[in-house]
């Protein structure tokens, strides 16, 4: 069961390149920063992709060669737009967070505005937001608690004292 490719007419992929250029322009000029779009348009540029380097041999060398340096740097824009935002701010932020010094030796307290941090949280998690505050994932969550954005989770194992005086862990 030997099963061979049918080669694709040059022409066919050609103007699969063409059409795909123009989608990709589009995209580019009207979709940045909505991932989802500009993902389908990455996707199209690897199923490009990887039908030309099926059908290579029909291509002239020089112009494979340029389709497949193209094709990649239109995957490389639409992942720089989907970075992007077609909105930029109208100034700069300013601090999302501020030390306090402590009274106790070791790190000075990082507070977090807490109508900030409640909008933060309803848009992503407390592990994207430590890059985005500069701080630890857990300074977030016991921020969070702290300001009762969020409720505490369930315990992970509950204490049961038997008949017999002994403790044992339910989980």
């Amino acid at each position: 069961n030997h099963t061979e490719l049918i080669p694709i007419p040059l022409d066919t992929l050609r103007a699969a390149y063409d059409e795909l250029g123009r989608l990709v322009h589009v995209a580019l000029r009207t979709q940045q920063g909505d991932a989802a779009c500009l993902g389908e348009r990455q996707d199209d540029c690897l199923q490009l992709l990887q039908l030309t380097q099926q059908h290579m041999n029909i291509f002239p060398l020089e112009e494979y060669c340029t389709l497949q340096e193209s094709v990649r740097q239109m995957i490389q824009c639409l992942d720089e737009a989907t970075q992007q935002s077609l909105d930029p701010p109208d100034h700069a932020f300013g601090p999302t967070t501020h030390q306090v010094p402590s009274e106790l030796s070791g790190q000075p307290r990082i507070n977090i505005d807490p109508a900030l941090l409640s909008v933060a949280l309803d848009l992503c998690g407390p592990t994207h937001l430590a890059n985005i505050f500069g701080c630890h994932l857990r300074t977030i969550r016991r921020w969070a608690l702290e300001l009762g954005i969020v409720e505490p989770g369930h315990p992970v194992y509950i204490d049961y004292e038997n008949e017999d005086g002994t403790t044992m862990h339910i989980y």
